[in-house]
């Protein structure tokens, strides 16, 4: 009886490492082998059978900001990378959202990112305004005095900037809309800026 269970153990150890064996990493596979004088060798036993041993490296993160800024410079990447802009968002904005309201906003623009403050009206709320742009694409997060987030991603195409946004509540509500930016001829002043 225990021979029997005993043979049982050993058959299921033998095919588990053949199983075993025969999944292992055939990429880091090596041996060190002695030439007799002391010295030796790696020697590769397999070779990457699959042709995916580039794949299968860590990223190189300053290899790869090279190779993007290479794209950027192509104009492959317009509109992923940040660095190409297309329109400087200084100045009086509004922006139209499709549940009524509209944002009169003073938005300056450093580098990538654009940031501002102004108002919601009809409901008269103060409102701030942060987010960026990059290439052909403005990035716009609106919070209003009473902690209402507009998360808005417009699109810039010639003198027409729309999108879509997304409106949170403290309370947990979330509903979506279409948005329309354009340059305001309102003042600051006018604004209480």
């Amino acid at each position: 009886m225990y021979a029997k269970i005993l043979l049982a153990w050993g058959i299921a150890v033998l095919c588990i490492t053949v199983i075993a064996h025969s999944q292992s990493d055939a990429i880091d596979l090596r041996r060190t082998s002695s030439l007799g004088n002391g010295t030796s060798t790696l020697e590769e036993l397999q070779p990457d059978p699959l042709g995916i041993d580039v794949l299968m490296r860590t990223p190189d993160i300053e290899r790869t900001w090279e190779y993007l800024e290479t794209l950027q410079r192509w104009g492959y990447t317009r509109g992923y990378v940040p660095g190409v802009q297309t329109l400087r968002m200084d100045g009086q904005w509004r922006i139209s959202l499709s549940e009524g309201y509209t944002a009169e906003l003073t938005l300056f623009h450093n580098r990538d990112a654009i940031f501002g403050r102004g108002i919601l009206v009809p409901a008269s709320r103060s409102t701030y305004a942060t987010g960026q742009v990059v290439g052909s694409v403005v990035y716009l997060d609106l919070l209003t005095e009473d902690l209402m987030l507009y998360r808005c991603m417009l699109t810039i195409r010639r003198d027409i900037i729309t999108g879509s946004y997304y409106a949170f509540s403290p309370q947990g509500m979330m509903w979506s809309g279409q948005a329309r930016m354009e340059r305001s001829t309102a003042t600051a002043d006018a604004q209480g800026i």
